[in-house]
């Protein structure tokens, strides 16, 4: 769960919600989980003394992090810090084992455990609601004027900005999650749920995008085909981009997409490489990058679609959402809420 911590230490259980300064920060489920070994360490620090510690995490990154002793993350390396100091001052040994999200039945059965449906809970929600009242954060979305800017300033016979370039048109136009189009890292690429070169189907002036695998599509019910269409008259053709980034950057059939040049080499692109790509280019665009993350995308494609006047059942398929969540990822201007006020006027006897 992003916004919680759930641990137990000899039968001890302890949860709590994330406070609002670190959900604010809309930090990488690598960063919540190495978050909470460090707030469960120093919990019960005083307890391991003299022991050795195993701690059994669905996250890879974390797992990998905690054993080898470093990484190139700066949030993820202060956690790190941390969690030394504190075993260095209690004097017990630590070793993270990864285990598979499917296999941890514990935290899985924690994260469907819904007392919020209770009518009870619900009255005790809305009443803490009511006393501790805040404004939910949100990343802004990104607009077709933004990337216009973006092209403007992007090195498009630069292996590695194209291939960004490229993940920032799919990531708006197919309104996609980031977990479908990069990995956490360099070593999680799953080729069952990110997108592979072989997973673009090119026919003529329409590229199609298939996913396996999404956030509602656990079971491999179902197989998501999301279309984008040729635009030679624009610079934002994802199709353009598309072709360009395979022609710098040729690979096989079943590697990522998104592919980096590194010593000799083809790394995957990570979504600590999106994010930090994202950030770089809407500062030189003159932009706030802390208002804007990768999750601004497909708020942006969302958005973009409905001024477009695109149905919403169409949306919500295009976008693969299960309800009309969508809704929360639409943003007004002043000017088409004034619109609504002007078309209520007309009808006014």
């Amino acid at each position: 769960m992003h916004d919680r911590l759930w641990w137990h230490v000899q039968r001890t259980f302890f949860h709590v919600e994330f406070p609002d300064a670190i959900v604010n920060e809309q930090l990488h489920i690598n960063a919540l989980e190495m978050l909470t070994v460090v707030v469960c360490l120093k919990l019960w620090g005083t307890k391991l003394r003299g022991k050795r510690i195993i701690i059994k995490c669905d996250n890879q990154v974390t797992v990998t992090v905690i054993n080898t002793g470093r990484s190139r993350n700066q949030f993820l390396q202060s956690c790190l810090r941390e969690i030394c100091f504190v075993a260095a001052i209690n004097e017990f040994e630590l070793r993270a084992v990864h285990i598979a999200g499917v296999d941890n039945r514990l935290a899985d059965m924690l994260s469907r455990w819904h007392l919020h449906n209770e009518f009870s809970v619900k009255l005790l929600l809305k009443g803490i609601a009511r006393e501790k009242q805040h404004l939910p954060k949100q990343a802004l979305a990104i607009t077709v004027d933004m990337l216009l800017d973006i092209n403007r300033v992007i090195n498009h016979d630069d292996p590695k900005q194209c291939t960004i370039w490229c993940l920032f048109l799919f990531a708006f136009f197919l309104m996609a999650r980031k977990s479908n189009l990069v990995p956490d890292s360099k070593m999680s690429f799953d080729i069952d749920k990110q997108l592979t070169r072989n997973k673009v189907m090119l026919e003529g002036n329409i590229a199609i995008a298939i996913f396996y695998w999404s956030k509602t599509i656990q079971m491999g019910n179902r197989i998501l085909k999301i279309p984008l269409i040729e635009n030679t008259s624009s610079a934002l053709c994802p199709l353009r981009a598309y072709r360009n980034m395979c022609k710098l950057i040729p690979a096989a059939g079943d590697s990522p997409a998104f592919l980096f040049p590194s010593k000799h080499k083809l790394v995957p692109v990570t979504y600590t490489d999106f994010q930090r790509y994202i950030k770089e280019f809407i500062s030189k665009i003159g932009r706030n990058p802390r208002l804007f993350s990768t999750h601004s995308f497909r708020r942006g494609g969302a958005t973009f679609a409905f001024e477009s006047k695109v149905p919403a059942e169409l949306i919500i398929v295009h976008g693969d959402w299960a309800s009309d969540a969508y809704k929360l990822y639409l943003q007004f201007s002043l000017s088409e809420k004034v619109s609504v006020a002007k078309a209520m006027t007309k009808f006014i006897p």
